[in-house]
């Protein structure tokens, strides 16, 4: 007899103290200074979810971040990775600043010249439509994106910088479809999408001194997820696909799962997933 097929839905939390965390360089003169170079070393450590495998986030190469001053007209300033710390989980990034004295940093990896001057109201959209993704890596700039912080107050003791410490407030959402013992083990998977009365992806509102991510959807927008699979995905192999969702309670949200294949089979599943709330 065959099995029926397996379908694993996996919520893991949003991880906070999977920080990139940076520390600043050189010492910030005062308010009436010239602008100088300012340096923010941003390192990274393990995500603290086991879900999440205990994988590191490395910087990338080209890498940027946007970083404002609280309460100042220094707003949304590119910061630049330097290329020796590509592909390594510290990244010293480099932009001209001149804060004050007494200063509060605002960060958002990626950069975008898009966000404007306003850190608390920053237009962002969650993909709603993806490509498979095995490697939860992928994700991080992508789909997914960082929000950080830092302070004059928060000065690193070893190197006499200043920490900025990066958290990530979506979702990472883990499917695993297994096929290889139902009836339509030889099929190949074309898509799967996910739906729910609920905004999870799509537009959404970034304050960046309160942390929070607020849906921007009207009508229908931001209630269905799709995830396209390459021709190899076969329904006879373990497949995974990693997703970023808005983290909202999809509890008693109509959650629906559609899985069709290119031989024009199609599989729904209707579940009911417990609350995704992000962690501080």
């Amino acid at each position: 007899m065959n099995k029926k097929l397996v379908f694993f839905f996996a919520s893991a939390l949003v991880v906070a103290g999977c920080a990139k965390e940076p520390q600043a360089g050189t010492t910030p003169a005062g308010p009436d200074a010239q602008e100088t170079n300012f340096s923010l070393v941003a390192s990274s450590d393990v995500f603290t979810k086991t879900e999440l495998q205990g994988q590191t986030i490395v910087w990338k190469s080209e890498d940027k971040i946007s970083v404002w001053e609280k309460g100042s007209s220094n707003s949304n300033l590119p910061f630049d990775l330097d290329e020796a710390s590509a592909n390594s989980p510290t990244g010293l990034f480099k932009g001209n600043l001149t804060p004050a004295a007494d200063f509060q940093l605002l960060s958002i990896y990626p950069y975008s010249e898009a966000y404007g001057d306003d850190p608390t109201a920053l237009s962002l959209t969650i993909p709603t439509t993806v490509d498979q993704a095995t490697d939860i890596n992928s994700l991080i700039g992508d789909s997914d994106f960082m929000i950080g912080r830092a302070s004059s107050e928060d000065v690193d003791s070893e190197t006499g910088g200043y920490k900025m410490r990066f958290q990530h407030p979506l979702a990472f959402v883990k499917f695993v479809i297994d096929g290889s013992n139902c009836v339509f083990s030889d099929a190949t998977i074309k898509s799967l999408t996910m739906t729910a009365n609920k905004a999870f992806v799509g537009p959404v509102t970034v304050n960046l001194e309160e942390g929070t991510v607020t849906s921007a959807a009207t009508d229908n927008e931001g209630k269905t997820l799709v995830v396209n699979f390459p021709e190899a995905a076969k329904m006879n192999t373990e497949q995974v696909a990693w997703v970023a969702i808005n983290p909202v309670d999809l509890s008693d949200a109509g959650c629906q799962f559609v899985l069709d294949m290119t031989n024009g089979q199609k599989v729904t599943f209707t579940v009911n997933p417990n609350t995704m709330n992000g962690q501080a």
